[in-house]
């Protein structure tokens, strides 16, 4: 299993950003605010997330299954320049790939990654339930980086990485209404 999945498209894929990704995808799904993963608590973030695994999944199978499609949607938000295709509109794939180097590269914003991988999974998980069309995404981008610069503007980070993925626990309701 390490050889043909979980180096090949996780490690790889990646790129030593496993613990972030981890830490990432975490926040995401708990939504809650997690240390960012250090010498002195490694273990204890190692555990919060293999307790959450063995909460969450039947089995290991379906916890890869879930990991390989975040994973994917993780390098975007961590690639300088996304290779990926977002959208099959060439227009809005590049609008999207903007606003995300926006803000991961430019803002450096860490606080929101769990919510944007959110907003990302649903954008490219669609089901015949759920709606969530590339200008819902880029609109919301494009909301999320206007209250980014302001907050820059104004020097006030202080608080982002706790209240931010509270915001988390909300994707899934405003997916819910069919944006």
């Amino acid at each position: 299993m390490y050889e043909t999945i979980w180096y090949p498209k996780i490690e790889l894929q990646l790129t030593g950003s496993t613990s972030d990704f981890f830490r990432d995808f975490l926040q995401y799904k708990k939504s809650t605010s997690i240390k960012v993963v250090g010498d002195n608590n490694t273990k204890e973030v190692y555990a919060n997330f293999k307790n959450f695994v063995e909460e969450s999944y039947a089995n290991h199978k379906a916890f890869i299954d879930d990991i390989v499609k975040y994973v994917k949607l993780h390098t975007c938000i961590i690639q300088a320049e996304i290779t990926d295709t977002i959208s099959p509109d060439k227009i809005e794939d590049s609008q999207i790939k903007e606003l995300l180097r926006n803000f991961f590269h430019d803002i450096k914003t860490e606080a929101f990654k769990p919510f944007i991988l959110g907003l990302l999974y649903y954008h490219q998980n669609q089901t015949s339930t759920i709606i969530f069309s590339d200008d819902n995404f880029i609109a919301i981008l494009q909301i999320i980086r206007t209250y980014l610069i302001r907050r820059r503007i104004a020097r006030l980070t202080q608080g982002e990485n706790k209240n931010i993925v509270l915001l988390c626990n909300r994707i899934h309701d405003l997916v819910q209404k069919k944006i």
